[in-house]
């Protein structure tokens, strides 16, 4: 089983390079045409697909499941909730 992530628009687009090889099918939410969307939406639309949401900052997280949150100081660095 892989672990895809779904980065939020406030991690950079320019991180999917970095994750890739281990995320293979990773994205990112303004690739998906979900730029501005609210974190409900987002995450309806990463539940299905079994995507993991990353988010920069643990409250920006909807209380609805797993997501994986930068750790403070380390932006990019992702890490379960």
């Amino acid at each position: 089983m892989s672990v895809c992530l779904l980065l939020d628009e406030n991690l950079s687009e320019r991180l999917l390079p970095m994750i890739l090889d281990r995320f293979p099918d990773s994205s990112h939410v303004r690739l998906l045409g979900l730029g501005g969307a609210d974190d409900l939406v987002i995450w309806e639309k990463a539940r299905p697909q079994g995507d993991l949401p990353g988010y920069r900052q643990r409250r920006q997280c909807c209380n609805s499941g797993p997501v994986a949150c930068s750790r403070r100081g380390h932006r990019g660095i992702l890490h379960p909730s």
